[in-house]
């Protein structure tokens, strides 16, 4: 696949304290996926076409337009900033084996915003902050290929998926200075219509899973980072977080699940003689809930 973006904007102060902001944005995405079944033949020592499969080559074009405004007023240590942005968003499929079978799904949205900030000493502030995030479902979730290359775990993608919309608030404390960087984001977030892998068992035994825009999901979190450079030779930096999360579905089936997760990763740098540099980092994350089940816990570590 490729992508290609064009870019238009235009910022304009007046007398300081106010800021206004317009913009246009375009994005032309082109995958293609070519796809050829066939079994191996012993007898034969050679490939050979699988019967009652036929190809069908997949093209998605999908096209993003957005245009944006937003205004600032920036006072000596507050300011304030709102923003509406409108998207339109076409993705288009077709199969040459097969038109029948081609789609289109068209997207519209209307994406606030709104931030203030207050600057409580040179190296420190505080901001408030509401946005507005649309995630679009990508061609694997909309692609109605019925996959059963293991006939007993089938897959299919929904091309009646719509995009989801999240709503975030957050409180933001940062302090920075040359020696010590921190940074404290309190944060929850919603979603009413999110994107689920959506699983249930068939008559043959098979699993059989699709996706559907039928989670409800609450996310309310705290996330810390933090830097120090102790001297010339050692620097220390960590991130951690802590996550409740609950989902439940908006269909009328009933499901649920909620649980929490953590997460830390840290790491020093050692600058040493002749500019060699010495990196040290590891991290953990708990294991995190989905709306049907967990994923499990992991951690690392690397020497450089």
């Amino acid at each position: 696949g490729n992508e290609h973006t064009f870019q238009v904007d235009y910022t304009e102060p007046f007398n300081k304290i106010h800021v206004m902001e317009l913009g246009a944005k375009y994005i032309l995405r082109l995958n293609n996926s070519d796809n050829l079944y066939q079994n191996y033949d012993v007898a034969t020592n050679a490939w050979v076409d699988t019967p009652g499969r036929n190809t069908n080559d997949m093209k998605h074009t999908q096209h993003i337009l957005g245009v944006y405004g937003s205004y600032t007023l920036k006072l000596e240590k507050f300011s304030i900033k709102g923003g509406l942005r409108y998207e339109h968003t076409n993705s288009i499929v077709d199969f040459s084996q097969n038109p029948t079978l081609d789609f289109k799904v068209p997207f519209d949205n209307v994406v606030p915003s709104v931030s203030a900030s207050y600057k409580l000493t040179q190296t420190s502030n505080l901001r408030l902050s509401y946005n507005q995030r649309i995630s679009r479902p990508g061609i694997w979730y909309l692609n109605p290929f019925y996959d059963d290359t293991n006939p007993l775990a089938i897959s299919q993608g929904n091309p009646d998926l719509k995009p989801e919309v999240d709503n975030s608030f957050s409180l933001n404390y940062g302090n920075f200075s040359p020696k010590v960087n921190f940074n404290a984001n309190l944060y929850t977030s919603f979603t009413n219509n999110s994107i689920e892998d959506v699983s249930k068992l068939l008559a043959s035994g098979a699993t059989y899973t699709t996706y559907e825009n039928i989670g409800s999901v609450n996310n309310t979190g705290l996330y810390i980072y933090g830097s120090w450079q102790m001297n010339k030779i050692v620097k220390w930096n960590c991130n951690s977080s802590v996550n409740y999360s609950k989902y439940k579905t908006n269909d009328g089936s009933g499901l649920e699940n909620h649980g929490m997760r953590y997460t830390f990763s840290g790491g020093a740098q050692f600058t040493l003689p002749s500019d060699f540099k010495l990196n040290l980092n590891g991290g953990y994350y708990s294991s995190g809930v989905s709306l049907q089940g967990t994923n499990p816990s992991f951690h690392y570590s690397s020497l450089s």
